[in-house]
């Protein structure tokens, strides 16, 4: 189980242009916005969700601190919602900026886990793990609500018939939300495919 949409990229097409968000700069934002987006192949980096084209998305800052005097590796495409909830006063200055394990996609798997619908840290003694899931409110109820109906839903629409529902993804891709979730309660891997662009 991992979270891709936090990973961040050497490669970036916003590094290679330089793309920094400013204030008041509404078209170059608004193209940053697009190339995070597209750099987390449409979902919104903290809830999972598919970035829809009627839904509220923002460049978040992760470290709200540092705003205006930021980069790349502090922006994130995310919706409305998660950008406004984010506990930005409760953990500022707490060690987990700095130890961004979650750049990564192994980083991130190796430190935060997924079971009966919520994140975990996988030691009970890494407080970096648990403070980054509680600063993204990855349990939020009714975040954690959300999943547990999509999960359902798909249990009922395809009878655990996994290769069916990759199928129907393929064809229905802004239909698929929640792939950590998905993927633990149907062992499958919808993350590689979403990476691997073959969905």
């Amino acid at each position: 189980v991992s979270m891709p949409f936090l990973t961040k990229k050497s490669t970036s097409k916003i590094l290679l242009a330089n793309l920094c968000y400013r204030e008041g700069a509404g078209e170059a934002n608004g193209r940053l916005k697009e190339l995070l987006a597209d750099e987390q192949f449409g979902f919104c980096a903290y809830t999972e969700k598919g970035l829809e084209p009627l839904d509220s998305v923002e460049v978040e800052h992760f470290e709200a601190g540092i705003k205006y005097n930021d980069n790349y590796y502090n922006y994130y495409a995310v919706v409305r919602w998660a950008n406004q909830g984010k506990l930005d006063a409760r953990f500022k200055d707490k060690p987990f900026f700095t130890d961004t394990f979650y750049r990564t996609y192994d980083g991130f798997k190796k430190r935060i886990g997924f079971a009966n619908n919520v994140f975990y840290e996988i030691d009970p003694a890494d407080s970096n793990a648990r403070d980054l899931i509680d600063f993204l409110r990855l349990n939020n109820d009714e975040l954690c609500k959300q999943r547990h109906n999509y999960v359902n839903r798909m249990k009922e629409l395809f009878n655990d018939d996994l290769a069916k529902m990759e199928s129907y993804f393929r064809s229905n891709r802004t239909e698929l939300n929640f792939a950590t979730a998905l993927d633990a309660a149907f062992n499958s891997n919808f993350f590689d495919m979403i990476i691997a662009k073959k969905i």
